[in-house]
């Protein structure tokens, strides 16, 4: 269980990183 729910904060992370990155792009 306690794995499962580390996977998911790592793909949650994963994601927001993501649209951090690739939000300054598209802004422009």
């Amino acid at each position: 269980m306690f794995k499962q729910d580390l996977q998911n904060w790592v793909n949650d992370l994963g994601f927001a990183i993501r649209v951090a990155h690739y939000r300054p792009y598209t802004s422009k």
